[in-house]
């Protein structure tokens, strides 16, 4: 499997093919964000967007990208905003290819969060761990 880096003024092409994993993301993720936000953001270049191919598949997934930095010691992060395809494994599989790119930006740290626990077993098999729970409860 490859990441392939797709840059803002190719997002436009490449929308109709990664909205909908985008989207499933979305859906199952507390934050309130939009399409249009994940959109913006990767035409901003405030995130970057990568394509998971293979030698027979020119698209097995996406993952969306961001640095982002702690509020008080500004230490920065790649964070994983979102991973989809069809594959459950394109975290696992791309885990070193991840860890490159976080390497290349100088970074030394790489995060996500998951809604669902199961995410947990798969995520330790690419080396991460629990870093900390949040809670929810909405009212």
């Amino acid at each position: 499997m490859r990441l392939r880096h797709i840059p803002p003024h190719e997002l436009h092409a490449w929308w109709p093919r990664v909205r909908d994993d985008l989207d499933a993301c979305r859906v199952q993720s507390t934050d309130e964000v939009w399409m249009e936000d994940v959109y913006s953001a990767i035409q901003g270049n405030r995130a970057w967007l990568y394509v998971a191919e293979d030698e027979r598949n020119p698209y097995l997934g996406c993952l969306v990208l961001e640095v982002c930095a702690e509020p008080f010691s500004q230490k920065r992060h790649l964070h994983v905003w979102m991973a989809n395809g069809g594959r459950n494994d394109i975290l696992v599989e791309g885990a070193p290819l991840v860890e490159d790119i976080a390497r290349q930006a100088g970074l030394s740290e790489i995060r996500f969060r998951a809604n669902r626990l199961g995410f947990e077993r798969l995520a330790k098999k690419a080396g991460y761990k629990v870093g900390y729970f949040e809670m929810l409860k909405r009212i």
